[in-house]
């Protein structure tokens, strides 16, 4: 049989497509590079041509995580309607829903970035969010500004702290509590400063109190806990195993 050869870019997309269907069927941890390249149908090195090791591989794939998420709002926000505090509502809950559908997924891989010896990483791609995100939150702010919504003098500047404050605020308010052990401490804290958050949010952009305050159910509520656990066993993971072939 022919060898087929691909272009670069399309072989590594091929070879992330196939890594993320085996992060939902086996896991990351379970995952080798074997597995990989054999679903792929190329030679072990082919892989070593595009990812220095599976760690990278799993930078690679958190990346891309990222993209996509911005894609899929960048592509719903041209349906957002009502006035600019619906539709930062709208933009919110579109990125919220992303997630949950692919939250299995997420956790396969996400947890990765907060491992210390991924500190420089993690801003990094956090940084090329949020200069992709504020062009998406600028004219629902602009729009805010005409409609009376919120009480701007900065757009641009205020889009970009309102960026830095979601990602930032949301990883911060994260790491300061996934390490509570009791559940119902655990669940009370993450509550109360999720609401601290929304209501910093609204300062920052002049908004209504409570204007972007969202409705947490008994099920979203008794998940957390299982939610912390699965991403500290994924943090505490060895190097060594989670970076075995």
């Amino acid at each position: 049989m022919a060898r087929v050869t691909k272009a670069p870019d399309v072989r590594r997309e091929e070879l992330l497509d196939v890594a993320l269907e085996l992060c939902m069927s086996v896991g990351f941890d379970s995952m080798s590079v074997e597995q990989i390249t054999a679903t792929a149908g190329v030679a072990k090195g082919t892989f070593y041509h595009y990812f220095r090791s599976k760690d990278d591989l799993e930078a690679q794939l958190v990346r891309r995580f990222g993209e996509s998420l911005l894609a899929h709002l960048s592509e719903q926000s041209g349906s957002f309607q009502g006035t600019a505090i619906e539709r930062l509502r709208q933009l919110i809950g579109a990125a919220s829903s992303w997630k949950l559908e692919r939250l299995n997924l997420s956790m396969s891989f996400i947890p990765f970035l907060y491992r210390d010896e991924n500190f420089a990483l993690k801003h990094r791609l956090f940084e090329e969010w949020m200069n992709r995100l504020g062009p998406l939150i600028e004219p629902i702010l602009l729009l805010g500004q005409r409609d009376g919504s919120f009480a701007l003098t900065d757009v641009e500047g205020t889009a970009r702290l309102f960026t830095t404050l979601m990602m930032h605020g949301a990883t911060r308010l994260w790491e300061t509590t996934m390490l509570i052990e009791d559940d119902e401490a655990f669940i009370d804290r993450m509550l109360a400063d999720v609401t601290a958050l929304w209501a910093a949010e609204e300062r920052l952009l002049g908004a209504a109190p409570g204007s972007l305050t969202q409705p947490v159910d008994q099920i979203a509520r008794e998940a957390l806990p299982a939610l912390r656990d699965a991403f500290l066993h994924q943090i505490q993971q060895p190097l060594s195993k989670r970076s075995a072939s």
